[in-house]
């Protein structure tokens, strides 16, 4: 199959300084620490997981329930909590539960969209391009 040119979503300007470049040779033979950390609040709940859907094959089905239950897909700039934990410096690196594990189960995205990393007072804000519909994204990965 002939490989897909996709557009940039935005235009690299000559003016802006590169930094630092990393390939993923050298990003995979990185070796980090787990620093400590803390729970600072918990919302939401998880339900439990069936592990029935483990089993499935062609020879042994079973019949798989939707989900009844209401879906938010709120940026991580229009968070009502994270803006208040934001305000009350509980923490410095915020996102949506969506956009980090889309990040940490991504190796190569098929689809394009984008993520938005703002620094302001010390803190570090993980965001979606307004663009980039990433809930619909997270259920393909």
């Amino acid at each position: 199959m002939p490989v897909r040119q996709r557009e940039f979503s935005i235009v690299i300007q000559p003016a802006w300084t590169l930094i630092d470049e990393i390939d993923f040779v050298r990003l995979n033979k990185l070796a980090l620490t787990e620093p400590e950390s803390a729970t600072i609040a918990s919302y939401g709940a998880a339900r439990m997981y069936d592990r029935a859907t483990d089993r499935v094959t062609t020879q042994k089905e079973i019949k798989i329930v939707p989900a009844r239950q209401t879906w938010h897909s709120v940026t991580t700039s229009d968070d009502p909590i994270i803006q208040k934990m934001a305000s009350e410096n509980t923490g410095n690196i915020f996102g949506t539960d969506v956009l980090f594990s889309l990040l940490m189960n991504t190796i190569r995205s098929t689809y394009s969209w984008d993520v938005v990393v703002t620094k302001a007072d010390g803190k570090l804000f993980f965001d979606h391009r307004p663009t980039a519909d990433i809930g619909k994204l997270a259920s393909l990965q």
